[in-house]
């Protein structure tokens, strides 16, 4: 992958990582480490991504929604939290063109699996977080999810 490459999904998210390694961590699936040792999995970035992502959804949804019930933010959150989603938000980027994957991944069609983009989002989530922190990942989560948290708005407002 070519350092431009990268940077455009950079401008997608509106981030700049400061640790290139992290970002190439992120974008590699396990199918590509197991051929090339010495690169680290996403594997480790996509349970932190995942827990980062479901605590920036949840202080997003309680505060547009003050006087909502917990059952119906639960209730918001996984819709915006799961895999589909994930996958939708993740080709929206282009985020399949970036990841690493071995042969057999690549030949069995993997960068249109939704498992493997959603997982490489939430990895790409945990990689924003460890580089950039708290705040800069509730910037990326919140810009990723702008369309679909205003679509939520519109729905709860004209309801």
């Amino acid at each position: 992958m070519e350092k431009d490459d990268i940077s455009l999904l950079e401008a997608k998210i509106r981030y700049h990582f400061n640790n290139r390694e992290l970002l190439h961590q992120c974008l590699t699936h396990p199918s590509y480490s197991n051929e090339n040792p010495s690169s680290k999995n996403n594997m480790r970035l996509e349970f932190l991504g995942d827990a980062v992502l479901n605590s920036v959804v949840t202080i997003i949804l309680y505060r547009m929604f003050p006087d909502l019930r917990e059952g119906d933010l639960s209730y918001m959150r996984s819709m915006l939290v799961n895999k589909q989603e994930l996958f939708e938000i993740g080709k929206s980027i282009s985020l399949q063109d970036f990841i690493f994957l071995g042969k057999g991944e690549e030949k069995t069609d993997g960068r249109n699996k939704i498992s493997i983009v959603a997982g490489s989002l939430e990895a790409l989530i945990g990689a924003v977080f460890l580089d950039g922190g708290f705040e800069r990942v509730f910037e990326v989560v919140k810009h990723l999810y702008n369309e679909r948290m205003e679509y939520i708005l519109y729905k709860k407002k004209n309801e």
